[in-house]
């Protein structure tokens, strides 16, 4: 069951049309994937010109892009990161990996804002190897979409749409 806060955010991105149902797009995940084969590389040669911090901002977009490519191949469209963290956990019922992306989108907000003397190539290779397993199971369930699984998502979506619209108009 959804917590509460998580629904009524879920539904703000709804209605703002942040998180939304679209055709399925195989050109843009491709794009997507691209993008996310991109970060990869540039996370790599941060990370052997010792730029660590800048490493990890490009792993987690790798992954952040991963996901959006999952999502145009499904069907969905998600301009918000925090929105893709919910909808892999609540709506793909994938916790693992909206936690992974939760804990690198934390990562890369703290590498990009604070100040980090401590943090070493150890950890650095440490969290893109960690970035690469995450990227290698999006792949998995990309090649791994049905029809079936495409539907039940959408009538989750629409259930949680449909719900929040219903409250609106009883509130009116």
């Amino acid at each position: 069951m959804l917590k509460i806060t998580t629904k009524k955010f879920l539904r703000k991105l709804i209605t703002e049309k942040k998180i939304k149902l679209v055709n399925q797009n195989y050109k843009i995940s491709k794009s997507y994937s691209n993008k996310t084969k991109n970060c990869q590389k540039a996370a790599n040669l941060l990370y052997k010109n010792n730029l660590y911090e800048n490493s990890i901002t490009e792993a987690y977009f790798g992954m952040y892009n991963s996901t959006i490519s999952l999502f145009f191949k499904m069907g969905i469209k998600c301009d918000n990161h925090t929105g893709a963290i919910l909808f892999l956990k609540y709506l793909l019922k994938k916790e693992k990996l909206s936690n992974e992306l939760n804990k690198f989108k934390e990562q890369r907000i703290d590498k990009q804002y604070n100040i980090n003397e401590n943090f070493n190539k150890k950890q650095c290779l440490q969290l893109i190897i960690e970035s690469n397993l995450f990227i290698d199971n999006i792949n998995f369930l990309k090649s791994n979409i049905n029809i079936k699984l495409i539907d039940n998502i959408k009538e989750k979506f629409n259930s949680l749409k449909n719900r929040f619209y219903f409250f609106f108009i009883l509130l009116k």
